[in-house]
Formats: structure tokens, sequence, C-alpha cells
């Protein structure tokens, strides 16, 4: 198993996925990380709007990479993304959807947590339970929401794997745990800006992408709007758009997680 290597703090996810090999996208340097990964390829960037099987173009890209370490060996069914689930526990009896509010960008997060209060209510009335998941510790006041659970910087990635893996659905930045979502069949809402739009996004029937297109999508985060906050493109998603896919998403996948507690 190979994965396309951006930022490093994912290593410690790419070691959890049992991978022994990566590459860098075009801009990167490949490098020796502490797990002694190594970065020996480069892939070069693809141009979205010219590719209709989305999925397959970027398959077959790490797969010619792939093929130049393991020999010529492999087909596209090889290296499709995969997580292992074999050794993963539930966490928690109740039903619930997980908010995952950051990404390695913060000009291209969108303000999920701003909605909090709207989605707590939201996620009461459905009878679940709303988890927050991040690297980082965003505090949220536990006296101010009555069905939020705030694990944000509390646990590690194969726990964040499990509380995803078991949830009804996800609510994701555009960002690697959100891909891991997909991955493992989880029903997805991706916020998605459009600087890599074509590159990195859902390939499945149960998710759904949020975005706003403009004329510059694609243009690699070279934005042209400047901002101290968020790109234009992440900022124009409409809010109520985003609500009512959550509410949207309860409904129909509010009973289809029973998961046997032990």
């Amino acid at each position: 198993y190979s994965s396309i290597h951006r930022i490093s703090f994912i290593d410690e996810l790419v070691a959890n996925l049992g991978a022994q090999k990566s590459f860098a996208l075009s801009g990167g340097t490949p490098r020796k990380s502490n797990r002694d990964f190594i970065y020996s390829h480069i892939a070069q960037r693809i141009d979205y709007k010219k590719s209709k099987n989305k999925l397959e173009h970027i398959l077959r890209m790490e797969l010619s990479l792939a093929n130049k370490y393991y020999g010529g060996r492999l087909e596209l069914a090889d290296i499709y993304p995969h997580i292992s689930t074999k050794t993963f526990s539930p966490k928690m009896r109740e039903q619930y959807f997980v908010i995952l509010p950051d990404s390695s960008n913060t000009k291209r997060n969108y303000p999920i947590l701003e909605m909090l209060d709207d989605i707590d209510r939201m996620a009461s009335a459905f009878g679940m339970k709303v988890v927050v998941l991040s690297g980082k510790n965003h505090s949220l006041d536990k006296f101010r929401f009555k069905s939020t659970i705030d694990l944000s910087g509390k646990t590690t990635p194969k726990e964040t794997l499990e509380y995803i893996y078991f949830s009804n659905f996800v609510v994701s930045n555009e960002t690697g745990f959100g891909h891991a979502a997909w991955i493992m069949d989880v029903p997805l809402i991706m916020l998605m800006g459009g600087g890599h739009f074509g590159l990195f996004e859902p390939f499945n029937k149960k998710s759904l992408l949020l975005y706003e297109e403009m004329d510059c999508f694609g243009c690699d985060w070279k934005c042209v709007y400047p901002s101290k906050k968020l790109f234009k493109c992440v900022s124009a998603i409409p809010k109520l758009r985003v609500l009512n896919s959550i509410s949207e998403f309860s409904q129909k996948h509010s009973r289809e997680v029973q998961v046997p507690f032990q």
C-alpha cells in the first residue's frame, strides 16, 4: 500500500495504515522521516478539468510510481485505497456523527464550529450525539452544548479512525481523516474549496461534496483573492446549505448504524 504524501504530520497516520512507501507531490521534497519512510518519487499534479474519471486518473498516476518500486507487478486493484478495520472497536453506545473541523491550512477550514449551536440542537432532535475530532484542542464549552462531545486533541490517529468508522456519518473539511471516511464506506459530507478541486475528493456514492464553484477552481491554492482569513471559495459555501445537508444526513442515516458495545 502506498500513499500520496503532502504534509509531514501525516507520517503517523501512514504508519497506522501499514504503508512502507510513500510519494510526494510536485513541490515537495523527498526525504526520510523519523519513521524511515522514503519519499523517492515525485508525482506531477494533474489538471482536474481534463480527466473524466478522476479516481482512475489519480490511481494510474500512483500506479506508475509504485511500479517503479515494485517492478511493474501491480494492477489498479492493488493500490485502491483501503484501511483495515479488523482491530477497530466502538467507543460509544449512542448513535453519533463526527465533525472534523480542521485541515492543514486554516484558510481552507470552513468555520463549521461557528455553527455548532445549530448543529447541536439538530443532533438532539434526532437523538444523536456530535463528536468533534481534531489534532488541535478546541476547548469547547462542555456546559454550552447538550449533545456535543469535544474530543479535539484527545485521540490517537487509530482512535480517530475508530470514531469515524462507527459513526453514522462524518462532516469534514477537506483533510486526510475526511478521506478516511469514504475509504471506509462511511457516509460523508465534505466541505471543499477549489484549490485542489478534482485532485483529492471522495469517490463513493455515500459522499456529498459541498462547494461553491468559481472560475478560478484548480488554482493550487494560489488565490487571486487576497485574504488573511478564509479563501474566498471556502467562505462562499452557504451556511444554510451546510445545515440542510447535515439535517438530511441525520434523517437518512440516523438508524443505519447499530453497533454492539463491549
